[in-house]
């Protein structure tokens, strides 16, 4: 009895869903450079690089982000990562990109 009134719960809220996709798209390009840091830090740690030290590097680029994307600019996470030097003392501006291209791992077909 439980159950199925939680399924009719469910199927009101989903019957008025609606959903938009230029704006997820844009919701992945102005925020998802932030969720995909965690694989950029677990990529330094198995290079070598400390993840205390990772951990500070990829904050400060992302609070640097974060004031462009307040202001409404696009995210430029991704791209101060690739070229921060110390981060490329472990990885390359390349490496660094490939895990952290949110969209790629996104389907809006």
């Amino acid at each position: 009895l439980a159950v199925d009134e939680m399924l009719k719960r469910t199927q009101r809220v989903l019957a008025g869903l609606v959903l938009d996709d230029t704006a997820m798209q844009g919701n992945l390009e102005r925020y998802g450079p932030f969720a995909a840091t965690e694989r950029v830090l677990m990529a330094l740690a198995q290079a070598g690089g400390s993840r205390q030290d990772g951990h500070e590097w990829l904050r400060d680029a992302s609070m640097r982000a974060w004031a462009v994307v307040k202001e409404g600019g696009a995210n430029p996470l991704i791209e101060l990562l690739a070229t921060d030097g110390n981060i490329n003392r472990y990885l390359d501006g390349d490496t660094v990109r490939s895990f952290t291209l949110v969209l790629n791992h996104m389907n809006f077909t």
